[in-house]
């Protein structure tokens, strides 16, 4: 709705980066609001992770790093 000039959305970077870089959007109050959540990825302490786990990790880590260095 905002892309369609509907009014303001909150909403995380990741999500509206592309649109934000191309001038589709504009930020708001960016310095006003400072939110962040915390990711955490814990180990059980199995000698092996599933291989579900190892496949997300190995699939998330260098979009996280990435996203982290912007």
């Amino acid at each position: 709705m905002a892309l369609l000039g509907l009014g303001l959305a909150r909403l995380a970077d990741y999500h509206v980066r592309d649109d934000l870089r191309e001038g589709r959007l504009v930020a708001v109050l960016d310095d006003a609001l400072v939110d962040t959540e915390e990711i955490h990825a814990v180990y059980t302490g199995r000698d092996r992770a599933p291989r579900r786990v190892r496949a997300f990790l190995d699939h998330m880590t260098p979009r996280l790093r990435a996203m982290l260095a912007d």
